[in-house]
């Protein structure tokens, strides 16, 4: 595929959480890790360590709790340095405190801090992790309760095989899983997150009750996460400038080069060839128009893919072709 004009060229391979497998089916959220804050901290900042596998799509989700009274006191969370942002907060019953969740997108892997940090002295928090969350769009759905134990919390989730997770603050004793939820982390200090510990399938109303160890309140906060669509690589592929943006991974070539996968999954493609040089042999005269391109939106990618970038032609002549693997 040749096209005269332009001396800049671009191969670009996107991998679309959309188009993974045509039939789009999903992933399988997984719980990863989870910590505890140590408990009641008498300070405007608590900071505790996390550790976060490998895995791909990853999801942190912090419950945080403060001991000043009135909304908006958790001034905000960060993983690593990188803010998360605040899905909801909920009165504390029986008190004037508020119990809030917070989320955070692809957290890098491996050992962490978490900075919870408030305006007044006081914080308890927990955290919990998660692999094969889609990576935008979320949460898919939340909504805060609180009373005297148990406490039932229902939402209605928009996206097939989602999971949910809740934060929670008890007035006293320790919060304990009733249905629909499983235990994740608590603290002594009467907090602890849960999750569903599976996907609600087909997407709608879904419940979770929490109680405590004593005959007292229950506050806290559901949200639910939707699933990314099937990765049927076992690990991120490697080759080009890698970027992420919208849910995808892009591996853009400026250069010939190799995509190294490690499984079988379906990519979107496109192919630009190199562009013609000038028309004046002086080379002083506009340069051309866009290369020939090519865009697949269904290639089978494995193994590895031989990426060629096609050089730009000189004055008068044509740019030289793009090859991806058979797309040329």
């Amino acid at each position: 595929m040749k096209k005269q004009y332009l001396f800049f060229i671009r191969l670009v391979i996107v991998f679309a959480l959309v188009i993974f497998g045509i039939s789009k089916v999903s992933a399988t959220i997984t719980f990863n890790n989870s910590a505890d804050g140590g408990g009641y901290i008498n300070s405007t900042t608590n900071t505790y360590a996390l550790t976060i596998g490998n895995g791909i799509n990853r999801l942190l989700v912090v419950q945080a709790w403060s001991a000043a009274t009135g909304a908006g006191h958790i001034t905000g969370i960060t993983y690593n340095g990188i803010a998360l942002t605040k899905i909801a907060e909920e009165l504390e019953s029986g008190q004037s405190c508020y119990v809030s969740l917070w989320y955070l997108l692809s957290p890098a892997s491996g050992t962490n801090n978490i900075e919870v940090t408030t305006d007044v002295s006081g914080i308890i928090s927990t955290a919990a992790s998660y692999t094969g969350v889609r990576q935008f769009g979320q949460p898919d759905a939340s909504v805060g309760n609180h009373g005297l134990r148990p406490q039932t919390f229902t939402l209605t989730t928009a996206t097939d095989n989602s999971w949910t997770v809740i934060g929670i603050r008890c007035l006293s004793g320790s919060p304990t899983a009733v249905t629909g939820a499983t235990l994740r982390q608590s603290t002594a200090a009467g907090a602890g997150i849960f999750d569903s510990n599976g996907p609600t399938t087909p997407a709608g109303s879904t419940s979770m009750t929490i109680s405590n160890t004593s005959n007292n309140q229950v506050s806290g906060v559901m949200a639910s996460f939707a699933p990314a669509h099937s990765v049927f690589f076992s690990s991120e592929c490697t080759g080009g400038i890698k970027t992420h943006y919208g849910g995808n991974t892009i591996h853009t070539f400026t250069s010939s080069g190799t995509l190294v996968c490690t499984g079988t999954g379906t990519v979107r493609v496109l192919v630009v060839a190199g562009g013609g040089g000038t028309s004046g042999a002086d080379n002083t005269s506009g340069g051309g128009g866009a290369g020939g391109l090519i865009e697949n939106f269904a290639y089978s990618a494995s193994g590895n893919i031989s990426v060629t970038i096609g050089n730009g032609g000189t004055g008068q002549t044509n740019g030289q072709n793009s090859l991806f693997g058979s797309l040329t």
